[in-house]
């Protein structure tokens, strides 16, 4: 069923200036709607009007203008022919943005292949990506850095990752060891993580957010991740190099078999901070291992007011 017929064009519209009030460039911007599960999204279309919307992101992102802020909604979708998959993000500051579906918590963008949703890459910084339910491939994440350089300024917020109806992905952010490249200020907010440990039925298979690679050129700066929750992940945040991360308000569901399954900064990570973070793992009884673990030397990085479960706690250093 298409998203379109629950909404009439006011609300669309809104929903755009919604959109251009929380980023000053999209002012100049066009906006391309996208339909890729019903019988009205045809890549032929000029994508200008919510009736007659373009089939792909894809097409949708090769009609968008470096730098000019142009706006992508997602009317609906699922795993539309013709989409190539993973869906690069190739222009800079463009946003990507779902219409919330009655039926779904956010429209569906589920790769059919062992394949990652959405891939960033250095030709697509400064965008958003926002309002999605993110599925991926078993060796996959559902957004994931590429191997062609640094990716700066992104801002992944309100979606959903795991959803046990979209694929068994092995992370929802992902950073494999190849990339060759990290970035500098970007910003991961408001989303779920859905994993399949401690009683949770998503289905994420390792990490949350997985960052892998190991040398200064590839490492997190200034990451922030904000007020998101983890259901029955692995690990929630496993961050490997990073410098100068927040992370702030977050809450995790651990599967409570080791330490660190919230929050790992391990041994090249500096300057990081950690406050207000919750892991929990049942009612009746008290945890038996700490969420939190650092594995750099001693006051490298910065823990505040950590809980596990209901007491305050400074993170396992082995």
């Amino acid at each position: 069923m298409s998203t379109r017929g629950f909404y009439s064009r006011s609300q669309i519209a809104g929903l755009v200036e919604r959109v251009r009030s929380t980023r000053p460039v999209h002012a100049n911007g066009r906006v391309f709607f996208v339909d890729g599960y019903g019988t009205a999204g045809n890549d032929g279309n000029n994508g200008d009007d919510p009736a007659a919307p373009l089939k792909t992101l894809t097409k949708a992102l090769s009609l968008c203008v470096h730098d000019r802020g142009d706006i992508i909604i997602v009317l609906n979708y699922w795993q539309p022919t013709g989409e190539t998959w993973p869906i690069t993000i190739s222009k800079n500051r463009v946003s990507i943005v779902g219409l919330a579906n009655p039926s779904l918590p956010y429209s569906a963008i589920h790769p059919p292949a062992d394949t990652a949703a959405f891939q960033l890459t250095s030709s697509g910084q400064y965008g958003e990506i926002a309002f999605l339910t993110i599925g991926g491939g078993a060796a996959h994440g559902g957004i994931e850095w590429g191997n062609s350089g640094q990716v700066d300024g992104y801002w992944i917020h309100d979606c959903w990752f795991g959803h046990q109806w979209f694929g068994t992905p092995l992370s929802g952010i992902y950073q494999p060891a190849a990339s060759t490249r990290g970035g500098y200020g970007n910003r991961i907010e408001h989303c779920t993580f859905m994993g399949n440990n401690a009683n949770c039925k998503g289905a994420i298979t390792g990490n949350a957010i997985e960052q892998l690679t190991d040398t200064d050129a590839m490492a997190f700066r200034d990451l922030e991740v904000l007020d998101c929750i983890f259901k029955g992940c692995d690990i929630g945040i496993n961050l490997t190099r990073a410098f100068d991360a927040v992370l702030l308000r977050n809450k995790f569901i651990c599967p409570d078999s080791a330490d660190g399954e919230a929050i790992t900064l391990r041994a090249a990570c500096l300057g990081c901070m950690a406050d207000d973070n919750v892991g929990m793992n049942g009612g009746d009884a008290a945890m038996t291992n700490n969420p939190f673990r650092d594995i750099a030397a001693t006051n490298k990085n910065h823990w505040g007011v950590n809980w596990k479960s209901n007491a305050v706690i400074l993170p396992a250093q082995a």
